[in-house]
């Protein structure tokens, strides 16, 4: 598979921060609608439900991010472009989701040890 040439390949190479931002989005506005609603909203009615269904939520992002390693260090960069600017990219876009996904692995991490709404 070819990169994509033009500005197309810039959404490639920060694919991963915008998973990261997608998943601190839904996992900050979640716990926050959660806490505010729980008295509400019956699925939500415990703590240990909210911090399962987030829980569940970070491990989605992580999956996808973890694919998306998976997949730029499965690329091979001399044999997939043939110029030094493609060669760059391929390796960027390499570093910048390992990057994502150290990311979303501690935005997520107090979900393990601290309770929802304190």
């Amino acid at each position: 598979m070819k990169l994509p040439h033009g500005p197309s390949v810039l959404l490639v190479m920060v694919s991963g921060f915008i998973v990261w931002t997608i998943s601190f989005a839904a996992l900050y506005a979640g716990l926050s609608l959660a806490c505010s609603h729980r008295a509400v909203l019956p699925l939500v009615h415990s703590p240990m439900r909210i911090s399962l269904l987030l829980g569940t939520l970070w491990a989605i992002h992580l999956a996808v991010l973890a694919l998306m390693v998976y997949l730029s260090w499965r690329r091979d960069p001399v044999s997939d472009t043939s110029s030094g600017a493609g060669q760059f990219a391929v390796r960027t876009m390499r570093y910048l989701n390992v990057a994502a996904a150290f990311a979303t692995l501690w935005v997520g991490f107090p979900l393990l040890f601290l309770p929802p709404c304190l």
